[in-house]
């Protein structure tokens, strides 16, 4: 969970850094987060608070940006509607975890970016058409890359 607040975050905030003139002060953005874990109606919990929203805004201090917290409540039937629901709140990019959330968000929009945090392999997904070249308005985080293990094993052993 922490990892993936924080990367979900990161991958957000890079996203938007690449178009400057659209975070000028005084545009406020919107992040929409479409989760299977519970949250609280009331506001972010201490830890997304923590990991997410205070690194964001110690960053980039004139940042104006909300958060948009969304979750399934581990129905993960609900993905679509809530997904519709965040396209019909015109947020600027959405954040999906886990696989089924971005894929539920891939189906609903073209337009909105989305930015995944995900296990299972994207291409296998239909997500993304190649881990190379993502393409549409999607792209994110495989958390297994299998392909790598042997290079993270020779590392590994090139450290010691």
């Amino acid at each position: 969970m922490k990892k993936f607040l924080v990367a979900a975050a990161l991958i957000a905030f890079a996203s938007f850094a690449m178009a400057p003139a659209a975070w000028a002060e005084g545009n406020m953005r919107k992040v929409g987060i479409v989760t299977i874990l519970s949250v609280d109606p009331a506001g972010p919990s201490p830890l997304f608070k923590r990991l997410v929203l205070d690194p964001i805004r110690a960053s980039v201090p004139d940042l104006n940006i909300t958060f948009e917290l969304r979750s399934a409540e581990g129905k993960g039937d609900r993905y679509p509607q809530i997904v519709t629901d965040l396209v019909q709140q015109h947020v600027d990019v959405i954040l999906a975890y886990p696989g089924p959330a971005a894929v539920a968000a891939q189906q609903v929009t073209t337009t909105v970016p989305v930015v995944f945090m995900i296990a299972a392999n994207p291409v296998t997904l239909g997500l993304v058409k190649s881990l190379e070249k993502p393409g549409g308005n999607i792209t994110g985080l495989y958390e297994e890359l299998p392909d790598f293990q042997s290079k993270r094993v020779a590392l590994l052993k090139e450290m010691v």
